[in-house]
């Protein structure tokens, strides 16, 4: 019987059905089969086999028993192994039949072949990809192939899910998942953790383009964050830093704005060395709140040395603690143009509350005191040792004397430079530097006899006020 011509071909001709090869329904798209001869050769030894394509599986039973050859999922499945077949020729509908048969037959699917399309038109097999999504990716600023996403094309998914057999083996088969914005923000942060170093060629390097993006997603998104997760994690998060390097956000420091005089804003960058890892200013304000507030980034300039190590090296790690000495930045030379300024002032006075008490004291203090800050004299003296330009001492005070060189001398953000022991408003010992001052002078008659007058009744006064004072600086 096999070898009888029995067979009607759909050309009219008569062939024998060991010559005959059966295309079930379901491996057949717009009636033809869906792999052709070409592409089945890997998995037939006869080339020349004639295709018969039955209308129902009771056809294609009992074309068997007649001795026809079925193609069957073993089959499928060497087709699918080899590269033979181009699936970006391929029609959308027809990988959806694809998708059907396989659905009915899973372990049809060697799971390496090349049949899903991604947003970027990149076609991919399902083992490459990693986790598959659907969705629009539309809004997220940066491309989201580089996050280790493989999102499906969204005209693809479209025409998949048409059939809705093939839609069942790609969201459950395949398991593709629904792309989510907690979706995007876990590939974001696995990404960073993955960059264990920045220049390794086998994951690539972060680009600055794209650690500003995602931090601009995650902080338009932190409400999504599992913060309890990262917590755990203690994993980096790189970020691009003012002179355009990228680092760890723990090893970088705020770039925060603050108003030096009325209408003008200082970025903190323009009192400290180069060499200091700023944020850059390019992240929006917003962004950079976000990266400090959650993401390490310093709210300050390192205060103070790091401690050394054993072997008398700077600590290196996170966790290092520090010393009590005050950080040698502060004692860097500023650029000419803003010698005048005073920017480490400016600095204190504004995260002088926030600086620990436990560091407000000791060998920190000390130093503070004893840093040279410039005077109106244009001379450099240490701190402990100036006034304060008010309007309670400015009339005590000569061109000679060491006033500090500031703006607004009076506003109230200056009250911590009297813990700094900054003559801040008149004492004894302003008063008698201003009687030594007048004593090394020949003087008019008529302006000294009012001046001691007045110097005498307000030492006077102070004396009465604090004794105990008064007399310490009197001996």
């Amino acid at each position: 019987m096999e070898s009888l011509p029995i067979i009607r071909t759909s050309s009219g001709d008569w062939v024998a059905p060991r010559d005959a090869l059966v295309i079930p329904p379901r491996l057949q798209y717009k009636g033809l089969s869906l792999f052709d001869k070409a592409e089945r050769n890997c998995a037939e030894r006869n080339s020349g086999d004639i295709d018969l394509l039955p209308t129902s599986e009771y056809d294609v039973r009992f074309l068997e028993s007649l001795g026809c050859k079925v193609l069957c999922k073993d089959q499928v499945r060497t087709v699918l192994s080899s590269s033979r077949v181009s699936f970006p020729v391929k029609e959308y509908g027809w990988i959806a039949t694809l998708f059907q048969y396989l659905h009915e037959n899973p372990d049809a699917d060697p799971l390496t072949a090349a049949y899903l399309q991604l947003t970027n038109d990149k076609w991919i097999a399902p083992q490459d990809g990693g986790r598959l999504y659907v969705g629009d990716a539309t809004e997220v600023p940066f491309e989201i192939e580089t996050v280790k996403i493989a999102l499906i094309n969204p005209k693809f998914v479209d025409e998949i899910f048409k059939n809705e057999m093939a839609k069942l083996y790609l969201m459950d088969g395949l398991k593709a998942e629904k792309l989510s914005e907690v979706a995007i923000i876990n590939a974001i942060f696995d990404l960073h953790v993955q960059r264990t170093s920045l220049t390794d060629p086998r994951t690539g390097a972060l680009g600055k383009t794209e650690c500003h993006a995602h931090a601009l997603y995650l902080t338009q998104h932190q409400h999504l964050i599992d913060w309890d997760r990262r917590s755990k994690m203690d994993s980096p998060f790189y970020v691009v830093t003012r002179n355009g390097s990228i680092k760890d956000a723990r090893d970088t420091v705020s770039n925060r704005m603050h108003s030096l005089s009325k209408g003008k804003l200082l970025p903190i960058s323009d009192m400290s060395p180069s060499s200091v890892p700023f944020l850059s200013p390019l992240y929006p304000p917003d962004v950079a709140r976000f990266l400090t507030d959650r993401l390490g980034v310093k709210r300050l300039l390192p205060l103070t040395e790091p401690a050394l190590s054993a072997n008398g090296a700077p600590e290196q790690n996170n966790t290092a603690t520090n010393s009590d000495r005050l950080h040698s930045i502060f004692y860097t030379v500023l650029a000419p143009a803003n010698e005048k300024r005073n920017f480490i002032l400016y600095y204190l006075s504004i995260i002088w509350t926030e600086i620990p008490l436990e560091i407000r004291r000791g060998n920190f203090l000390r130093d503070l005191q004893n840093l040279p800050c410039l005077c109106e004299n244009g001379k450099y003296i240490p701190l402990r040792q100036t006034t304060l330009r008010t309007a309670s001492t400015s009339k005590r005070l000569s061109p000679s004397d060491p006033v500090l060189q500031i703006i607004s001398p009076e506003a109230p953000k200056w009250s911590f430079l009297k813990e700094l022991g900054v003559v801040t408003d008149p004492s004894v010992h302003l008063y008698m530097e201003s009687l030594r001052s007048h004593s090394r002078k020949k003087i008019d008659g008529r302006v000294n006899k009012r001046f001691l007058e007045e110097v005498y009744a307000e030492l006077v006064a102070y004396a009465q006020k604090y004794p105990s004072t008064a007399l310490a600086l009197l001996r």
